[in-house]
């Protein structure tokens, strides 16, 4: 009887393991105040959320994006990863502007350039999706941020779903990025 037991408290944290998420915050305090890209530290890993310090209407620059967080690839999805860049040159410079990953790919960083420090200076997205993951998602929801991006405050996707977008409103100091796309993977592999 108490083999069986054993196998039972085993098996719940196993499924407690796979079910839940390895998630973590990564500090881009420095990264994005400069050239270059700022990313999960993690392979496979995705955005979930981003954290910004408090608004300054006089200096409000992307290099106040202080962190992400990023979370691990649910169960089944642990097949390797495909990444991609994604070119968002000219829809990051445009006012009411959706910026996404490819379908079925997650956002895992942000490369900005030099020579400005506004959305506009956000060049390109990296992407990924596990192998075994088919160029589609689950569910897919628009977070308004924009309430949540007039002060120091982190912003997230639902729980279970990770960002494959970005929307930026009607400026580009960062107070405007304005909505977060949100999707989970989908129910099963290819």
């Amino acid at each position: 009887m108490s083999i069986y037991i054993e196998f039972k408290v085993l098996a719940a944290l196993v499924f407690v393991a796979v079910v839940e998420p390895d998630c973590r915050d990564v500090n881009w305090e420095d990264s994005f105040d400069r050239l270059g890209l700022s990313e999960c530290d993690r392979m496979g890993d995705m955005l979930v959320s981003f954290c910004r310090s408090p608004v300054d209407r006089s200096d409000d620059r992307i290099g106040r994006l202080e962190r992400a967080r990023c979370c691990s690839k649910p169960f089944p999805w642990q097949e390797g990863n495909d990444y991609v860049k994604e070119n968002w040159w000219h829809s990051m410079d445009t006012d009411s502007t959706w910026s996404l990953c490819r379908d079925g790919y997650f956002l895992t960083g942000l490369y900005r350039s030099i020579g400005g420090s506004t959305l506009s200076n956000i060049e390109e997205a990296r992407c990924t999706r596990p192998l075994n993951h088919p160029a589609k998602y689950g569910l897919c929801e628009d977070v308004d941020i924009s309430d949540c991006f007039e002060q120091a405050k982190c912003c997230s996707c639902p729980d279970g779903s990770f960002i494959v977008g970005l929307y930026r409103g009607g400026c580009s100091d960062l107070r405007c990025l304005d909505k977060l796309r949100c999707c989970t993977m989908t129910v099963s592999p290819k």
